[in-house]
């Protein structure tokens, strides 16, 4: 379903671009920074990653930290819903576009897979029972296709924003000292969004 997905944005691309003439090839990376903040029903909260950027050609990876909610489970651990005013490092991000039109446009469109990693620790005293503490772990893994548009303004700077749908590993898992542990781990659809500022270096003297 992932790889039709793909492959069925790359055609509408592809023929949408048709007639465009490509610019030269280059060996050139040009490097660059971008701040980016994304969302998606499967991972609680509105979560940021600053990443370096690396382009070349029609190509662009992106890789950086995840800065969101250090979380505080509370007494629900059936539904695992986070409870936290606090902001920190909780995961990895790793980014692919290819820009299938040609370069050096105000306006372009992208595909992308978008990987990401996040971990989750918190060890404390259920508030329901005082008596009982507890250690948990939630890890979340999630793949996402998908697709978006570029907007170049003021030479080096640029306004993303994209949306994706891929599956989402979960794993859950919560020990008590004195009641029974809490497992819980599956995989689920899900979409994400994002919406980015980038800026690119000139290193040229």
């Amino acid at each position: 379903m992932r790889r039709l997905f793909f492959i069925i944005f790359i055609l509408l691309t592809t023929e949408y671009c048709i007639g465009q003439v490509d610019t030269c090839r280059t060996k050139k990376i040009i490097l660059g920074i971008s701040a980016c903040t994304f969302i998606s029903n499967d991972i609680y909260g509105i979560n940021y990653y600053g990443s370096f950027t690396a382009d070349k050609n029609k190509n662009r990876l992106t890789t950086g930290p995840i800065i969101g909610l250090i979380w505080k489970l509370n007494s629900d651990f059936l539904y695992a819903k986070p409870e936290s005013k606090q902001i920190g490092i909780n995961g990895f991000y790793l980014g692919y576009q290819l820009f299938p039109n040609t370069k050096g446009k105000t306006f372009d469109y992208f595909i992308q897979d978008q990987f990401i990693f996040q971990y989750y620790k918190d060890n404390g005293v259920d508030s329901e029972f005082p008596n009982d503490s507890y250690k948990s772990n939630l890890l979340n893994i999630g793949d996402f296709i998908g697709f978006g548009y570029q907007v170049k303004f003021l030479k080096r700077f640029y306004f993303t924003q994209s949306i994706g749908i891929g599956v989402i590993y979960k794993h859950l898992s919560v020990d008590y000292s004195n009641l029974p542990d809490h497992d819980d781990k599956g995989r689920y659809f899900s979409w994400t969004t994002n919406l980015g500022l980038g800026y690119k270096f000139d290193f040229k003297k």
